[in-house]
């Protein structure tokens, strides 16, 4: 696309500005190494032509997956090398809590993520109904937990993960060995469908058109909560160390135990409703 209705002349000629938004999303697993080679390729003859001339050339790179981030800015550190002793020509920030932040060290993949999907789901309704604004976007994280959790390690979709034939048969395994009941189970599999609606950051062509506003949350903060702590069951039931390892892979022994009691709590809580 950069080269589309232009000459290579062009950019010999002139600044050039790329923007790239999430360049490489989590249905691209199978692409990626492709994918970054790629983009270092363009770019760098991008900026070979530029050089030519001593033009401007910047790329920004915007992306909500860690994986993705550190390998972007590998590759900016390759395209933008500067000689020894000289500061580098990359600059990354983070976004968090609507400020640009330098990046110090950050927990890799979705552990994060997890974090703060845990917090919200634990958290009191009333406080969060009194501040609407501070479930806004929790949806959102879910379903980029589910989705990366179930590609890094099943590499099918979020919502194939109940579907699947071998994890559906390890569920009713996990029901018939009492570790969650047989309704708890059922309902991971139908919140599933709500959490996927939630289309903060999809719906391409709603976006396209305008037509829908990605600050409005389409599940309610009870409806949300409800979500939160399936899926988190269902992870405790999936990942080998449960959910306290997710969370934590150094997690102190007192902090293990409360998290147990909370998910046997909302298990308990889901079959009796």
């Amino acid at each position: 696309m950069p080269y589309e209705n232009r000459s290579k002349e062009y950019f010999s000629k002139n600044d050039s500005l790329f923007v790239l938004d999430d360049p490489v999303s989590s249905l691209d697993r199978n692409n990626e190494i492709g994918i970054y080679s790629l983009i270092e390729h363009e770019i760098s003859e991008i900026k070979r032509l530029t050089n030519t001339n001593n033009n401007f050339v910047q790329v920004i790179a915007l992306t909500h997956s860690l994986p993705v981030y550190y390998a972007l800015e590998k590759v900016g550190d390759e395209v933008f090398k500067t000689k020894k002793g000289k500061p580098s020509k990359t600059t990354c920030k983070m976004l968090k809590k609507g400020k640009l932040t330098d990046t110090k060290t950050i927990d890799y993949n979705y552990r994060s993520l997890i974090r703060d999907v845990y917090d919200f789901a634990k958290s009191n309704l009333t406080d969060i109904s009194d501040n609407p604004a501070s479930y806004y976007g929790t949806a959102n994280k879910l379903r980029r937990v589910l989705e990366e959790y179930s590609y890094f390690n099943f590499d099918i979709g979020g919502t194939g993960l109940p579907k699947n034939k071998l994890i559906n048969e390890y569920l009713e395994t996990c029901v018939q060995s009492h570790k969650v009941h047989s309704e708890t189970r059922d309902k991971i599999t139908r919140a599933l469908v709500p959490l996927w609606m939630n289309s903060e950051s999809h719906g391409k062509e709603k976006v396209k058109s305008g037509s829908i506003d990605h600050n409005i949350q389409l599940l309610d903060p009870e409806e949300t909560q409800k979500c939160a702590r399936l899926m988190l069951l269902l992870l405790d039931l999936l990942h080998p160390t449960g959910l306290p390892g997710l969370i934590n892979n150094q997690i102190s022994k007192k902090d293990q135990e409360d998290i147990n009691q909370h998910l046997s709590e909302w298990d308990s809580e889901f079959a009796e409703l």
